[in-house]
């Protein structure tokens, strides 16, 4: 735990004097921002769901694939999802065969320059 403090400590010194280092002609918000594709699998996980997907859209980023794959929940999945219908480029809820099935399921759909989940 002790590295995992230092290494974190070391990091937020070394991005807070990042602006120390840049003139006034540079910029550091990229002008073209690179496709990102973000995966939520899912699967009875109504008490999770609505923040997970809160926390991807209130990131803001501005070029923003966000799929959500879920493995035919019996529980409010469906409602969540239907109330931020318009907010992911894709979700499906239908059985699947577990997550790595999700996850490659979305990955199939997936065309952004990078890609997490």
């Amino acid at each position: 735990m002790d590295s995992l403090t230092n290494h974190t400590t070391q990091l937020r010194a070394f991005v807070s004097g990042l602006s120390t280092h840049f003139d006034s002609t540079f910029s550091p918000v990229p002008t073209k921002f690179p496709k990102l594709t973000i995966i939520t699998p899912s699967f009875n996980q109504d008490e999770f769901l609505e923040r997970t997907i809160l926390s991807v859209l209130n990131q803001g980023y501005p070029n923003l694939e966000y799929i959500i794959i879920d493995g035919g929940s019996m529980d409010n999945c469906v409602g969540i999802l239907k109330k931020y219908e318009s907010h992911p480029a894709y979700w499906v809820i239908e059985k699947d065969q577990g997550q790595v099935n999700a996850l490659n399921k979305a990955l199939a759909r997936s065309t952004g320059e990078w890609i997490g989940f």
